[in-house]
């Protein structure tokens, strides 16, 4: 029993002085940070599938090459996305010991809020960034392939399609870093709401401090 009394002690006590909620928020944040790495296991399976499944078989020399590699340029831009996956996740979490500390009164909403707007931040710029990327690379796949999906190959439908893609291309790009920016805003915006009333009574607090230390002074004198 007494084992019993002494583990739960020291749980609430954790979760009074903080540590049960800083310390699992932080394991969070890593655990975001690496997680998009198993891509770099996944990409090379899916690529043997896709040549053990004979998909490129009816496929010409040169749509096989820039099949290859437009596999190379995916593979190096998902390694690109997640080591700034990686440095956003692990930057956000530094800023937990500036926002709160072991012993604070007020500590599931700042890790909250502050959780919301880096999920806001990491989606809106990949919507902003990654995915106008992404086009970017594809509809060049398109144009170094010829377009035979579409069965476009040669002539003026060819350059018609060519010129639509890369208005497609443009206007893509535009509408997702408004899209990006309009949700990293939203997201500050819904974080800065949630962290209003905890700033507020950290500020209550600080200035009862201020009063109280002011008035002991002058009861000395």
């Amino acid at each position: 029993m007494e084992f019993f009394s002494k583990t739960l002690g020291k749980l609430l006590s954790w979760i009074d002085n903080g540590k049960f909620f800083i310390l699992p928020m932080k394991g969070i944040y890593y655990l975001l940070s690496v997680l998009p790495f198993l891509w770099l296991i996944v990409l090379p399976y899916l690529y043997y599938q896709t040549f053990d499944s004979g998909m490129l078989t009816y496929a010409n020399a040169w749509t096989k090459i820039v099949g290859v590699l437009f596999m190379i340029v995916f593979y190096v831009f998902v390694l690109a996305v997640c080591i700034f996956n990686f440095y956003f996740w692990f930057h956000r979490c530094k800023k937990i010991d500036h926002m709160v500390k072991v012993g604070d009164q007020i500590v599931a909403i700042p890790l909250f809020s502050h959780f919301v707007q880096s999920l806001g931040e990491m989606y809106g710029l990949s919507v902003a960034v990654v995915t106008p990327v992404l086009i970017i690379i594809l509809y060049l796949f398109g144009v170094l392939t010829g377009v035979d999906a579409l069965g476009a190959t040669g002539g003026d439908n060819y350059l018609l399609i060519i010129l639509l893609g890369l208005l497609f291309v443009i206007i893509y790009s535009v509408v997702s870093i408004i899209i990006g920016f309009l949700i990293v805003l939203i997201t500050h915006f819904i974080s800065e709401i949630i962290k209003l009333p905890a700033q507020i009574a950290n500020d209550v607090r600080d200035l009862g401090d201020i009063h109280r230390a002011a008035t002991m002074t002058n009861e000395q004198y």
